[in-house]
């Protein structure tokens, strides 16, 4: 199966407004072909799958200044809120690659205590869709090596994952969060592939990326190594012409 790049974002589209609005579990599976085929077009590239190693630091943070390490960790599931790849009532794991990029993602106000939890996580397998993006021009010459119908299926996946990661960058209000369905969707696909989570790039801070981890029953206060406390002194806005 070949596509144009006007066909994987029509399919796309299409997956999108199928399992927002009228199908949720029983949908049209053409998208499913891409989504299989993206850890093989990241082995193609040469973009092999993450395995988080020892020694790696991720951060999580709260608003709120919290004592215990326990408050860190993923919600339990009956206090789990939809987010931008969990459904309501399945928590994951979410965190960010800095301290800053983790009180960026919390949003929090003028004067806020944040708790920031330092956490040393290993052994987990994910798939870095963060990477896959990250030098165009890499990215671009490898697919060039490739020939023939590997030439056009590595080109499809690709387009896939840049449309996926304009998802990941995209605004979600609470008045909107139908959006997160699709993403949601995908992010539950890619676990049965296999993956303990995903590495994106955040929206919120350049040259950072952020981890949802799903397997994380083995994580617990003992991978939380450090706690921080910060007040925010200053947030800065910026805007475009809608």
């Amino acid at each position: 199966m070949i596509m144009s790049d006007n066909e994987v974002v029509e399919k796309w589209e299409n997956f999108k407004i199928e399992i927002k609005c009228k199908n949720r579990y029983n949908f049209n599976r053409e998208i499913i072909y891409l989504l299989d085929s993206i850890p093989r077009f990241s082995t193609e590239i040469s973009v092999n799958p993450t395995t988080l190693e020892k020694n790696m630091k991720f951060y999580r943070a709260r608003v709120g200044q919290y004592k215990e390490k326990k408050n860190l960790l993923a919600p339990h599931n009956d206090l789990t809120k939809a987010g931008r790849f969990n459904p309501e009532g399945i928590a994951y794991l979410y965190l960010s690659s800095s301290l800053e990029g983790a009180v960026a993602e919390v949003r929090p106000n003028l004067g806020d205590i944040v708790t920031i939890a330092e956490f040393d996580i290993k052994d987990k397998k994910v798939l870095n869709l963060a990477l896959i993006n990250l030098n165009p021009d890499t990215v671009e010459n490898s697919i060039k090596i490739c020939s023939g119908p590997t030439y056009k299926f590595c080109n499809d996946v690709r387009k896939l994952c840049l449309l996926l990661e304009d998802e990941f960058k995209s605004v979600v209000t609470v008045l909107n969060k139908i959006e997160y369905v699709p993403l949601q969707f995908v992010a539950e696909y890619i676990k049965g592939l296999g993956f303990d989570g995903i590495v994106f790039s955040s929206i919120t801070m350049e040259n950072q990326y952020n981890y949802v981890i799903f397997n994380y029953d083995d994580i617990d206060e003992r991978n939380i190594i450090n706690m921080y406390y910060r007040e925010v002194t200053e947030i800065k806005y910026s805007t475009k012409t809608v």
